[in-house]
Order: C-alpha cells, then sequence, then structure tokens
C-alpha cells in the first residue's frame, strides 16, 4: 500500500512537471503549486513513517514552498 501511495505522490509532481513543459502551464500557477504541494506533502509524510531523513527535508520544504506559493497565486 505505502508503494501506491509513494508513486500516486509522485505522478502528482510529474504530471504538474510535464504540464508545465509539453502545455505551457506557468510555473506560478495555482495548478501548477498545487499539485506540487499535494505531490510532496504525500511524499514527506510517506518519508517521515519511513523515517528517511533527507528525503523527509527535500518534500517537506518543497510542499512548504509550494504551498507558500499557492497561497500568495490565490490571494493576488
Amino acid at each position: 500500500m505505502g508503494q501506491v501511495v509513494q508513486l500516486v505522490g509522485a505522478l502528482v509532481v510529474l504530471a504538474a512537471f510535464m504540464a508545465n513543459q509539453w502545455r505551457g502551464l506557468r510555473t506560478d500557477s495555482a495548478l501548477f503549486l498545487l499539485c506540487n504541494a499535494v505531490g510532496t506533502g504525500i511524499l514527506a509524510v510517506v518519508a517521515g513513517v519511513n523515517g528517511d531523513l533527507g528525503f523527509l527535508l527535500l518534500e517537506g520544504v518543497w510542499a512548504l514552498v509550494s504551498t507558500h506559493g499557492l497561497v500568495r497565486a490565490l490571494v493576488h
């Protein structure tokens, strides 16, 4: 089950990246930032549960920065 959750998180982040590269989805758009916040948030939780500190740091900071950007995008 944990592998499925990891794959979902990774696919959400990758979908945003592919949409940015192939469809011109802006990196400051709410959709791009939402996908990054959700996907990396899932991966951060999985990393925390598994005790993977380096991965937790990477994904946790990525989720926080994406969430901050999302809030800014929604407010402006």
